[in-house]
């Protein structure tokens, strides 16, 4: 973006560019969802979990290794995809996160995934925990290098065009790149105090 206009690159998938039909019209549209209602999100720990720190309904996700509550990991699920149609292809998708300021400050590799089995934050007002946590595919989708308080966004783009083909959206997992390593790292969940940004999905389309 210079002071009068932006430039939009698009890196379409090369199977829809080779069966589409030319002229192709491209019309960007952002949507995004980030009402608390639309949103489903939850951190685990292996081991010492209370209700305080990890309940279904606390301000903060928690992602990493301690030496009290060892690892944790968090899930966010979107319950409202934006709606598209079947003549619509996603271009881009990208998972945004804000850090608090009493986030560590060390740096901490942040791995998102496909959540490949289902789950709910709670049941009958009992939190997910380590041992009901979801499975999680073993491919990173995408990672990024946290550090302090800021805000960052992970590629989810195969992970949003599996959940329009197949209709099954579990949603993200959050996890540190390397579990072992001792750091943690705090994120808004959609429970915050509603003065903080919540989770936010965004998807580009076509």
């Amino acid at each position: 973006k210079d002071t009068n206009t932006w430039t939009i690159t698009y890196n379409l998938p090369s199977l829809w560019m080779d069966n589409a039909t030319y002229p192709v019209a491209l019309d960007p549209i952002v949507q995004a969802r980030s009402a608390i209602r639309s949103i489903e999100d939850v951190a685990v720990a292996e081991k010492n979990s209370d209700l305080d720190t990890f309940a279904y309904n606390v301000m903060y996700m928690r992602v990493g290794k301690d030496s009290y509550y060892g690892r944790m990991r968090s899930f966010v699920k979107f319950l409202e995809l934006p709606p598209l149609t079947s003549g619509d292809v996603v271009t881009y998708a990208a998972l945004r996160l804000v850090t608090p300021a009493n986030t560590s400050t060390t740096s901490m590799v942040v791995s998102a995934s496909k959540v490949t089995s289902s789950w709910n934050s709670h049941t009958n007002g009992t939190s997910m925990t380590w041992a009901t946590q979801p499975s999680i595919s073993s491919i990173v989708e995408d990672y990024q290098t946290v550090t302090g308080q800021g805000t960052y966004y992970w590629d989810v783009t195969d992970i949003a065009r599996d959940w329009y083909q197949t209709g099954v959206n579990n949603g993200i997992a959050l996890t540190a790149y390397n579990e072992s390593t001792s750091d943690v790292k705090k994120f808004y969940s959609s429970d915050n105090d509603g003065s903080n940004p919540l989770p936010m999905l965004f998807v580009y389309h076509i």
